[in-house]
């Protein structure tokens, strides 16, 4: 796919149908889980935070990675750690031991991109990328089971320029403070930060209200520090950032907003792709007749 045939398909993203229903709902002040499926549209379209399959884009300067990923590469994670501790007696052995290399690449916001980015640039971690400011990677549980609705999500942000890992979490779970603590340890397996170095931070945020708005408050955190990411920015400020009902049913009009839009786009896209079709046909039909070329004497 070229580079236009992607910016389309960036343009012409949509929610699912029922994704589509859970965001009216909310919109409308009833309460309804915000998946993943919509957080990953929203980072993208509301909030202007583009995956990590963008990081070439000399524009863009915030990232995410897919939830999914995340939790696909947590997983293998768990595998290379239990194999590093079988062989490894010491942190000088730990030290010595292979990197842990990212694979999972189904979606655009991986891991994996981001890897492949840093040794193409030639740089030992990402810290020392200056075209990567911020990456946000929404948390979730592992359902216990399929459609399981318990699962609540947080917002880690690394803050590349300060070195540290934030969790924006509205209700302080010890088991997303364990998730974020496993994710720094990946990445520190992973070359991606200095080991050792980069500071995990857990800052006091409002607490959610309802059993259903933890989706909905990681994304306000993330507009958040999208919007007042500065050098002398205190991410203890968070605590003054409003989660109630009033917020959650905006922000889902906004992701109402950009859903409209994306469909409008997709339908001027689709009467262009059928106006061209018929031409290029007759102009490949063109290119196909062979021609001759007499010069008179």
């Amino acid at each position: 796919m070229n580079d236009a045939s992607a910016q389309l398909s960036d343009l012409v993203e949509v929610l699912s149908e029922e994704s589509q229903k859970k965001v009216l709902v909310v919109a409308t002040g009833v309460r309804a889980r915000c998946t993943s499926e919509i957080t990953t549209f929203a980072l993208r379209h509301v909030l202007d935070i583009q995956p990590t399959s963008r990081c070439s884009d000399a524009v863009a300067r915030h990232f995410f990675v897919d939830s999914q990923c995340t939790t696909v590469e947590l997983n293998r994670y768990k595998k290379f750690r239990a194999e590093q501790d079988a062989v490894c007696q010491n942190r000088f052995e730990r030290a010595a031991y292979p990197a842990f290399e990212f694979s999972y690449r189904a979606v655009k916001g991986s891991l994996f991109a981001l890897q492949e980015r840093m040794r193409a640039r030639g740089v030992s971690s990402i810290a020392n990328d200056a075209g990567v400011d911020v990456i946000y990677f929404p948390l979730y549980d592992e359902p216990a089971f399929a459609g399981d609705p318990t699962t609540h999500c947080s917002m880690l942000v690394y803050l590349v320029r300060r070195d540290q890992l934030v969790l924006f979490d509205s209700i302080r779970t010890s088991q997303h403070h364990g998730l974020a603590q496993q994710v720094l340890s990946m990445l520190n397996a992973a070359r991606l930060v200095v080991p050792g170095k980069t500071e995990l931070r857990l800052p006091l945020t409002r607490q959610q209200h309802g059993a259903t708005e933890c989706g909905w408050c990681a994304l306000i955190f993330a507009r958040w520090w999208r919007s007042h990411a500065q050098a002398e920015t205190n991410i203890e400020d968070v605590l003054n950032v409003r989660i109630d009902e009033a917020d959650v049913s905006a922000f889902a009009c906004d992701i109402l907003r950009c859903q409209l839009q994306s469909k409008e786009v997709s339908l001027y896209a689709d009467r262009l792709q059928r106006a061209f079709f018929p031409l290029r046909d007759r102009a490949s039909n063109l290119q196909a007749i062979p021609v001759t070329v007499e010069r008179s004497v």
